[in-house]
């Protein structure tokens, strides 16, 4: 039986490496979908759950803190409440794997870009 080809994607590595640096657990690379929309991370620091948005994008001048509407976010985040109700906080992140010259990635993230807690 041949070997089957496994692809990774860069903004999923460099997305659960930061979070495993800053010391995350339970990382889901399963992520959690809904109607309003994904998020591609769901991990657990203290208690509190994380949804994160990872994605990639090649750099290109200056470089802007990444961004996502808070609607969006508030939304996703309700659909996952609704699904997990025992949960008491939640934070929503977002994670960007910056491709640079040379073969470089930067990760650049707005870490709690919406939060919520009962």
């Amino acid at each position: 039986m041949p070997e089957q080809e496994t692809t990774y994607s860069i903004a999923m590595l460099a997305a659960v490496r930061r979070l495993g640096e800053l010391g995350f657990e339970n990382i889901d690379e399963g992520g959690f979908s809904c109607d309003e929309g994904s998020a591609q991370i769901v991990a657990n620091n203290g208690g509190i759950a994380h949804l994160v948005i990872a994605r990639a994008k090649r750099t290109r001048g200056a470089v802007a803190k990444p961004r996502e509407s808070e609607a969006k976010m508030r939304r996703i985040a309700m659909a996952y409440l609704i699904e997990h109700p025992d949960v008491e906080e939640l934070q929503f992140h977002v994670i960007e794997a910056l491709i640079g010259e040379h073969a470089t990635v930067t990760i650049n993230a707005s870490m709690c870009a919406y939060h919520w807690e009962r």
